[in-house]
């Protein structure tokens, strides 16, 4: 967390009026701050976009890590964009010749989103991070004695198909999909798999491995 007043200090601290306090990002206390295009922190007013003052990115001071925002503007981020792991050939994404991995992580380097030059695709522990246990109660019928009774793990799938929010932060990360897993750079059991996160309940966020060849979501992260 010390890293933040030097590697973020555009996000920190800019000469705009100050999102928080410097002292409550270095306290760890779990804040999320909106970033924009070329690296500035934002109000939480801002609003997605492409211009360079518009918000892409989202900081979260807890862990020092920055992330990238998707999109729903059929661009570059755009959260209906599927991809192959590594160098293997996807064909979901605005670049369909070279829908995988290791080709958008170049491509938003490139772009030098937010002001930044190295991202990457996250561990799994790292993705995790980003799973928000919803503070409701969900209500559902005891698999063995029919009553209906209430408590948090009560998670199903007929409530993803009926459109149940993921387990994010929706405010700063929206377009996340919950019926979609996300790739990660950490290698499954086999050398041809990788594993995924999908934030679809609150306590069982990581979902095996996966063929690289598979196309699925993609979330980068600077660390």
């Amino acid at each position: 967390i010390g890293q933040v007043s030097g590697q973020f200090q555009s996000i920190a601290a800019t000469d705009r009026t100050p999102l928080i306090d410097i002292s409550e990002v270095m306290s760890g206390n779990g804040k999320f701050i909106k970033v924009s295009n070329n690296g500035q922190s934002l109000p939480d007013s801002a609003s997605l976009g492409n211009d360079e003052d518009d918000w892409a990115c989202t900081f979260d001071s807890d862990t020092g890590f920055l992330w990238e925002v998707k999109s729903s503007d059929d661009g570059i981020r755009d959260t209906d964009w599927r991809y192959a792991w590594g160098n293997e050939n996807g064909s979901e994404c605005q670049n369909s010749n070279n829908c995988n991995t290791n080709d958008y992580i170049n491509r938003i380097n490139a772009d030098s989103l937010c002001g930044k030059h190295n991202w990457t695709l996250p561990n799994m522990t790292e993705l995790n991070s980003l799973i928000r246990r919803n503070p409701r109660a969900w209500r559902c019928a005891d698999q063995e004695t029919g009553q209906v009774s209430i408590r948090y793990e009560c998670i199903r799938w007929i409530e993803i198909s009926a459109g149940k929010a993921p387990m994010i932060e929706n405010f700063y990360f929206p377009n996340t999909k919950a019926d979609i897993g996300y790739w990660t750079s950490t290698i499954g059991e086999h050398p041809d798999e990788a594993e995924l996160v999908r934030f679809y309940e609150e306590t069982s966020s990581d979902w095996g491995a996966h063929y690289m060849r598979f196309s699925r979501a993609v979330r980068l992260v600077q660390k």
